[in-house]
């Protein structure tokens, strides 16, 4: 599994930090008011699946466009309130991950809880937020599976192809290479996506136009089922040699 092998693990139990963490006391409306920032909402691309070691772990995605800092994480007490409301969310932490070589980022939490999450961060003097994260790691863990056909038949453009998964808004597809640094990042509503072909690409987070691939070298496919609350449900992952 390559995303594990990249991160740096927070430790969280309910919501107290460890040590080396900065915490606030604040809610995130009152973080919100007190930056005297603009906000916008649902503006940050990101997700949360459970880890494939069969731990509390919760691996928290998310796309740090370029320019954005100040990367946060807040979490509700439980998921009985208001999801909506900025007023509910706690300040987790502020110390985030690179994930396929910094393209994206992460947050890891040890929690039992099932709860709201949201990711903030700053760019262009306003604060993004992400749309709620629904943790579901107790009534819905994460699939973590090599089960993706890879086609070769046309060179250098492989063709993925995965199973249908229940309960699964869109698929993000992320092709890295040997070291497991980012290659291209795009969504799909279908269960497939060739490289490098856009025509089913519902949106793309490929920063300029990606290599081509070299024959026999290795690299990684990962394919994440999302829900419409932000919950990975599958995730798919493999490496092939490019033919």
């Amino acid at each position: 599994m390559h995303i594990k092998k990249l991160v740096i693990i927070v430790i969280l139990v309910l919501w107290g930090c460890s040590p080396d963490v900065e915490v606030t006391f604040d809610n995130l409306a009152a973080d919100i008011e007190a930056s005297g920032l603009t906000v916008q909402r649902d503006n940050v691309i990101a997700c949360a699946a459970s880890s494939p070691d069969d731990s509390n772990e919760i691996l928290i995605f998310f796309y740090p466009r370029p320019g954005a800092q100040n990367f946060k994480l807040y979490g509700s007490i439980d998921t009985n309130l208001d999801k909506n409301d900025f007023n509910n969310y706690q300040f987790i932490a502020n110390q985030s991950n690179d994930v396929f070589g910094g393209s994206l980022q992460n947050f890891i939490l040890d929690i039992n809880e099932e709860v709201w999450v949201i990711v903030s961060f700053e760019e262009n003097g306003e604060i993004h937020t992400s749309t709620p994260i629904r943790l579901k790691q107790n009534n819905k863990p994460t699939l973590w599976t090599d089960q993706i056909a890879i086609d070769q038949s046309a060179t250098l453009m492989p063709i993925f192809s995965w199973e249908e998964q229940e309960d699964t808004a869109i698929y993000f597809q992320v092709v890295s290479d040997a070291a497991d640094d980012f290659i291209s990042g795009t969504y799909t509503n279908d269960t497939f996506f060739q490289y490098y072909k856009l025509n089913n690409v519902v949106l793309n987070v490929t920063q300029g136009s990606p290599p081509d691939l070299v024959a026999d070298d290795i690299y990684n496919i990962t394919v994440m089922a999302v829900s419409i609350d932000n919950w990975v449900n599958t995730v798919f992952q493999d490496a092939f040699i490019a033919e």
